[in-house]
Order: C-alpha cells, then structure tokens, then sequence
C-alpha cells in the first residue's frame, strides 16, 4: 500500500495510468460493456459502483481541457448512473460531454484503458481525457 493513494486503486490500474499520454482516454464502464472488444487493456474492479472509481481516478489522473470528459446518455433524460458519474468527475461543466450509445462506442475504441467495475445501473460509463500535470 501507497501513502497519499486512493485505496480503490489498484498497483495494476495506477501503472496503466501512469504510462497514458496528454489526450489519452481511459474508459470507465459498467458491467454491462463489451470492454474486451473495444479496449486493449481492461482492469477488472467487480464490485464497485462506476462514481465511486471515477472519484478514485481523478485523484491521480489530471483531466484534460477543453474536453476532460464524454458520458454515454442516449436518453432524453438523464439516467441516473450518468448523473452520479457527472457529479463524481472534477471537470467544470463545459468541460463534460455527452454521446449517443453508438456514438460513444465509437469514441471507445481510442480508450487506451478499460476500467469495468461492477455497475448495473445503465449508462454507468465515461471516457476520461488525460491532462497534463502542471
């Protein structure tokens, strides 16, 4: 264990972090992705609800401007995991936007990273954009 680290994130999911570049995406999903298909590395966190980890991560991982963030909400109204997810994500408003579900999926597929957690509700899933540390 690491002083001054979140204690939900793990040796394996803080060096994948690490090794990211300025504008690279890691994505956070639920347990309902096909992270496997889309992402060249997936970091299993059963268990944990999608804003819990996101929280987690933004503690580390410095987010990008002007889009520090893209949420998969193909409703009209906001589901309720992507408003948790907005809530847990640092980023100002303008900074955070939303994608349809085909149009995520796409964006998905430059994620360097998955990260699945054990959320169920629906539309538990965000792209982080990383930043630079100033």
């Amino acid at each position: 264990m690491l002083a001054g680290i979140h204690p939900l994130l793990t040796g394996t999911l803080l060096h994948h972090l690490d090794a990211m570049g300025h504008g690279d995406c890691v994505l956070v999903c639920d347990a309902h992705f096909p992270a496997d298909r889309l992402a060249p590395v997936v970091v299993d966190l059963p268990g944990l609800d999608a804003d819990a980890v996101v929280e987690a991560i933004c503690t580390v991982l410095p987010l990008d401007v002007p889009t520090a963030a893209v949420l998969m909400n193909p409703e009209d109204v906001e589901a309720p995991a992507v408003t948790a997810l907005r809530d847990a994500c640092p980023a100002p408003t303008e900074a955070v936007r939303s994608l349809t579900r085909t149009a995520f999926y796409d964006a998905a597929r430059s994620a360097r990273l998955a990260v699945r957690t054990g959320e169920r509700r629906t539309f538990g899933n965000i792209l982080l954009f990383k930043g630079v540390v100033a």
